[in-house]
């Protein structure tokens, strides 16, 4: 139908148009030549995204942006892009693969354009967890936050008057009430921004005063019952209180109740930030007539040994031995008809047996000064006796060892080792020596420089003598 079609992309076809003769002309007829060429065509990689640390999307995507493809040809398209995997634009480069005719490039200019893959920002969590906060305590927020993976700095914002926040450590300044804290963590080069609210729920905090517990003679007059001492948990900063008191009726000798109760304070009322527990003291009411203690100890005590000492009051009121020091054990109080204790030394030492009397008076006397008196224990004595030994003349030596005496009760030990030196006797001629003699005789055998070694007791109690063998 007069239409032309080229089916090659290279060489050329020569068509002829001819036009019939009529009875005015002749026919006539021309050739041209069709000189054939390669189809245009423009693919472009399709643009594409993901999220960072996300896998790769598909790269195969494109579009024809000019030109068209002859008929049934086909064409496949695979694309590669520029490595990376931080947030970026990567670009994607398409590349024909597979094709119909399997030569396209034979019949098409291809023009290959870019796309470009964008890796956007990877949202991240973070989360503060809501708490409670005493009264005047402090919380590091770190302690309450889960951290997302991102690189960003985090820092605290703060709403609501009951707390302050400083370098990521919150104090409350109220004993009711809530604050919020948003923890905001940065963005990075991979991450966006991320934030999270807390609720601090605020509480009273919790103190105990103890009213403090004195003493007077019968008939004197009170002394102050205001003192008083915080027994558990502290006052915040600067916070202050005074207190009244007042004590149970009565003046004979015993024991009476203080009772204490607030009086001013800063904040007020204390009440209202603290919960406060008053907790009540002791006046004690003695006899009005004086007494002294005599109580005597002197000298010194072996270790191991066993003595009495004794006290007296000018009352005759029992009086009560207590020991310290660690040298002494024995205990007890001394009455009208026993004024002694039976003591036992138990550590050698110097002036470690220390014993003090006390008396603490009753509805006539009042307490007595207390009387202190001390002593030294000094250490016992373990005797070595060299073991006697009989050798005949040119046999070997034997082993020579000592025995021990004068251990104290539980006390165990043994001699290890010691030097002995030998000297001859009866006669016999052999000057000190601590070489073993050889020759027939009597000797003596000292010991000294002994080695005990103790499974109960201490060497430290002890002090060594020796006897020969």
């Amino acid at each position: 139908a007069g239409v032309l079609t080229a089916t090659a992309a290279s060489g050329s076809c020569v068509v002829t148009a001819t036009k019939a003769g009529d009875g005015t002309y002749a026919s006539a007829t021309d050739p041209a030549t069709i000189t054939l060429a390669k189809r245009s065509i423009s693919i472009k990689s399709n643009d594409v995204s993901k999220i960072y640390g996300a896998s790769d999307p598909s790269l195969n995507g494109y579009s024809v942006t000019s030109g068209s493809v002859y008929s049934s040809d086909t064409f496949t398209v695979s694309g590669s892009r520029t490595t990376g995997e931080t947030v970026a634009s990567y670009t994607i480069t398409p590349v024909i693969v597979s094709s119909t005719p399997a030569t396209f490039s034979d019949y098409y200019t291809i023009t290959y354009l870019t796309g470009t893959l964008t890796i956007d920002q990877a949202s991240q969590s973070i989360a503060l967890a809501d708490a409670s906060l005493t009264y005047g305590n402090t919380l590091t927020l770190s302690t309450i936050l889960t951290n997302g993976p991102g690189s960003g700095s985090i820092s605290y914002s703060l709403s609501g008057s009951g707390c302050s926040i400083s370098a990521g450590v919150l104090t409350a300044l109220q004993a009711s009430g809530s604050c919020t804290v948003t923890a905001t963590k940065a963005s990075d080069t991979n991450y966006s921004s991320a934030s999270d609210p807390a609720t601090i729920t605020l509480g009273k905090r919790s103190i105990t005063i103890t009213a403090s517990s004195v003493s007077k003679v019968a008939n004197d007059a009170d002394p102050s019952l205001l003192g008083y001492s915080i027994t558990s948990g502290s006052l915040v900063n600067s916070d202050t209180f005074t207190v009244s008191a007042s004590r149970a009726v009565g003046e004979t000798a015993g024991t009476y109740s203080i009772t204490q109760s607030l009086a001013t304070s800063t904040p007020s009322p204390l009440s209202d930030s603290y919960t406060v527990t008053l907790s009540p003291g002791t006046l004690t009411i003695t006899g009005g007539t004086s007494q002294t203690i005599t109580f005597t100890m002197s000298g010194s005590k072996t270790y191991g040994s066993t003595f009495t000492i004794g006290a007296t009051s000018t009352s005759g009121l029992p009086v009560t031995l207590t020991p310290s020091g660690g040298g002494c054990t024995g205990s007890g109080t001394t009455t009208i008809s026993s004024d002694s204790i039976v003591v036992t030394a138990a550590v050698a030492g110097t002036n470690n047996c220390i014993y003090t009397a006390t008396q603490a008076g009753n509805d006539t006397y009042a307490a007595a000064p207390s009387v202190q008196r001390q002593i030294s224990i000094t250490t016992a004595t373990l005797t070595i006796t060299a073991d006697n030994k009989t050798i005949t003349e040119g046999e070997s030596s034997p082993t020579f060892t000592s025995s021990l005496s004068g251990l104290i009760g539980s006390d165990a030990g043994s001699v290890t080792a010691a030097t002995y030196t030998f000297t001859g006797t009866g006669g016999t001629t052999y000057s000190a020596n601590v070489v073993v003699p050889s020759s027939a005789g009597t000797y003596s055998n000292a010991p000294s420089s002994a080695t005990v070694v103790f499974t109960s007791g201490s060497s430290s109690n002890y002090s060594l003598s020796y006897v020969d063998g």
